[in-house]
C-alpha cells in the first residue's frame, strides 16, 4: 500500500542500470543517472584492482569489502587532508610580508 508520499518521492529518483564487477544492477538514486553511473564505475575499477592486486582474493564478497575499505580509505584522506583555503590566518598573513618585503628589495636602487 503506497501513500502520496511515496508517489512523490519515486517520482524524483532515478532508475539506474550499472554493472559492478560484471553483475548487472538497478539502482534507485535522487542523485541522478550520470551520478550513479561514475559511482558505480569507481566501484567496478576499484573491485579490479583490489583483485588484481591480491592475487586471487575470494570469495567475491571479500574482493568488495577489501576494494569499500580501499575507497573510504581515500574518502578519509582526502577529507583529512588540509585544504590551501584553510590556512591559518598568520600564516597567510606571514606569507603576504614575506612577498611584501621581496618586491621591496627587488625595487631598491
Amino acid at each position: 500500500m503506497s501513500d502520496g508520499a511515496d508517489a512523490r518521492e519515486d517520482r524524483s529518483v532515478a532508475r539506474v542500470r550499472v554493472t559492478i564487477d560484471g553483475e548487472g544492477y538497478v539502482l534507485r538514486s535522487p542523485a541522478g543517472t550520470d551520478h550513479v553511473q561514475r559511482c558505480a564505475a569507481m566501484v567496478d575499477a576499484r573491485i579490479h584492482e583490489v583483485r588484481a592486486q591480491g592475487g586471487g582474493i575470494e570469495p567475491p564478497h571479500r574482493v568488495a569489502l577489501l576494494a569499500a575499505l580501499s575507497l573510504a580509505h581515500d574518502l578519509l584522506a582526502e577529507r583529512e587532508a588540509p585544504k590551501p583555503e584553510e590556512a591559518p590566518l598568520d600564516e597567510v598573513h606571514s606569507r603576504i610580508q614575506a612577498l611584501v618585503q621581496h618586491v621591496e628589495d627587488a625595487l631598491k636602487p
